[in-house]
């Protein structure tokens, strides 16, 4: 299903139960006990639902909470907006829905937004425990997000369903071959590469078929991006099996190229 802005993805019906936030609160003070520790006073009054008193609270104690805790008391805007929230957007959780705990948060969110939901679950799943955060891709990082915090922003939502309209539109890729082929196709991007053999070009080209592969270029064949071309390779489908790598390129030639 492609999903849109307008997209409905509130439930009418079966709404999570809360969570007794005062027995919340006791778990947390008692989990400090048992370090011989005292829960800090600030993180009972986010915990609370106190907001009027949230305001003293600056990011470093909110990370304190998060990191001493768990759980992350976070509000869909920035706590200098709290009062500015539109709380009629079915999308985004109210105050009492924020203050509950994360496995709770995260229930009334996918509640509110089970498309989104179940859409992260099935394309990202658990892979982005497997990157550090510099290399997670767009939806990686929002659903690392989602399970940190318990939500996602208005906006994040709506960047979210657009990336998925756009991708949802893309012509669908097919597979590359395996073995001795003829590839005809645009260049899309080259690079010279160095190595103890020497430098030389190598170039990433999208087949008339969808799929794409690399390799060097052909020698004696003068192409730039964008020209379409066509020779003889050896090919070996990636990981990603609609990207390949090519090997012994042979009867090269240029089809058309583009005006200089």
């Amino acid at each position: 299903m492609t999903l849109t802005a307008d997209t409905p993805q509130t439930a009418v019906t079966d709404r999570p139960s809360l969570a007794d936030v005062d027995a919340y609160i006791d778990s947390i003070e008692a989990r400090y006990a048992a370090q011989n520790e005292r829960a800090p006073i600030w993180y009972l009054i986010l915990a609370g639902g106190r907001s009027e008193n949230a305001g003293i609270f600056d990011g470093d104690a909110r990370s304190q909470a998060k990191s001493n805790i768990g759980d992350s008391p976070f509000h869909p805007q920035i706590w200098s907006t709290w009062d500015n929230v539109d709380y009629s957007d079915p999308r985004i959780l109210t105050r009492q829905e924020l203050y509950q705990p994360l496995h709770k948060r995260i229930e009334f969110f996918t509640w509110r937004n089970p498309e989104v939901v179940a859409r992260l679950e099935h394309e990202v799943g658990d892979t982005y425990l497997q990157r550090i955060a510099e290399d997670r891709s767009f939806t990686q990082s929002l659903f690392f997000q989602l399970q940190q915090s318990g939500h996602l922003t208005v906006r994040q939502i709506e960047t979210l369903q657009q990336h998925w309209q756009r991708e949802d539109t893309k012509p669908v890729a097919t597979p590359a071959p395996s073995g001795r082929t003829t590839v005809t196709g645009t260049v899309q991007s080259m690079r010279e590469e160095t190595s103890r053999y020497g430098t030389v070009t190598k170039m990433l080209v999208r087949d008339d078929a969808g799929y794409t592969t690399w390799g060097s270029v052909p020698k004696g064949l003068d192409v730039q991006n964008g020209d379409k071309l066509q020779f003889d390779a050896t090919v070996k489908p990636a990981t990603d099996v609609t990207h390949s790598f090519f090997s012994r390129p042979t009867k090269a030639q240029v089809l058309e190229a583009l005006p200089a």
